[in-house]
């Protein structure tokens, strides 16, 4: 349970490292569970930006967390 509880607080540490328009995307997408057309239309983004922007954001905290 520890474990778990310190991956999230890692994860949620390395969202709030990103630039905030990608943290934002993430954030929308993975913790309020909008699907990436909604989020699109919610933010007004084209579709392939915000794929783009999120598949980048999940790269940058993936690389940070297995070099800490």
């Amino acid at each position: 349970m520890l474990i778990r509880v310190e991956q999230s607080d890692n994860v949620r540490l390395q969202v709030e490292n990103l630039a905030s328009v990608d943290a934002n995307l993430i954030r929308s997408a993975y913790l309020l569970g909008m699907t990436y057309s909604e989020v699109a239309n919610e933010t007004g983004l084209p579709l392939g930006t915000v794929k783009t922007r999120i598949r980048r954001g999940l790269r940058i905290m993936r690389e940070r967390m297995t070099h800490d």
